[in-house]
């Protein structure tokens, strides 16, 4: 039996560093925790006390990790009483922290692209991986666990507040973007990752859909859009060395090598989205962030 998962979690009572605010309530933790820091692999996340009268603990991404210092960051946005609690901790305070729990992102050489797609909670894990796979690129020369990672990543994201990071225009061009797309997280630029933000808020410099492929309800639209406020990234099937057929790198299994329960409930459910698609009134120019 694997018992590598044993003893990879730890109660910390963790420092607070500094707690930076952004608009819509948001804000960037940033504790001293250095037996999770030492622990964290991308895609972890924390359980933070945040009140010593609220017993229940709230889960957070861990979105940057420092071992050497000992630091980890979590991005959070006020939503109920445990993090409006959090919100008032002042740097010098102490919060109880369980974690890192979880299994991570898991690279595979047969799929050597990576595409990073991530709206609201889903950018702090991402951001996580862009920065460990760039120190990864600085000491072997390669974007993952094997020479097989040689295409360089890429990154989209999409949030209807505004982003709580510094932005700039991009300056690592993207093949297929629009020219007047420039937004871009500094962090990932400067981590050598060309990435691209997706909004439907009206933000300057901003993509309006990122879309794999055309959604069922917008294919007509999607087909008719404007080049200048949308991004297609359509990953084409291909066979690997084993004979098995992948739509794109890093995608799900076909239905076909599904065990049949799951895929009759997927079908199922599939079933259902579609009869609610047809009674659902679209606008014309609804955006898709997929």
């Amino acid at each position: 039996m694997n018992r590598s998962h044993r003893n990879t979690i730890c109660v910390e009572n963790a420092e607070v560093l500094a707690q930076a605010t952004y608009p819509s309530e948001q804000f960037i933790l940033r504790m001293f925790a250095p037996e999770c820091a030492k622990r964290a692999v991308p895609g972890c996340f924390v359980h933070i006390r945040c009140d010593a009268d609220i017993p229940m603990r709230r889960p957070l991404s861990i979105m940057r990790v420092n071992v050497d210092k000992g630091w980890i960051e979590v991005l959070y946005k006020i939503v109920g009483a445990g993090l409006l609690a959090l919100s008032r901790i002042e740097p010098g305070d102490t919060l109880n922290i369980l974690g890192p729990i979880g299994n991570g992102f898991a690279l595979d050489s047969a799929r050597p692209l990576t595409i990073m797609i991530g709206g609201g909670v889903g950018i702090p894990p991402l951001l996580f991986l862009g920065e460990h796979l760039h120190t990864h690129f600085q000491n072997t020369g390669t974007w993952g666990e094997s020479p097989e990672f040689a295409g360089q990543p890429v990154a989209f994201f999409g949030s209807e507040i505004p982003f709580p990071f510094v932005l700039e225009d991009n300056a690592r061009p993207l093949p297929g973007a629009p020219a007047n797309a420039t937004a871009a997280i500094k962090l990932m630029e400067n981590w050598m990752i060309p990435s691209r933000l997706a909004t439907t808020a009206g933000y300057p410099g901003m993509l309006r859909r990122v879309c794999n492929g055309p959604c069922e309800p917008m294919a007509g639209e999607s087909r008719r859009r404007d080049a200048r406020t949308g991004f297609d990234l359509r990953l084409r099937s291909r066979t690997d060395a084993q004979g098995r057929r992948h739509t794109g790198p890093g995608v799900r299994r076909p239905f076909a090598a599904m065990p049949r329960r799951i895929y009759g409930l997927r079908r199922r459910r599939m079933r259902g989205l579609r009869r609610r698609s047809a009674n659902r009134k679209w606008s014309g120019d609804a955006p898709c962030l997929c």
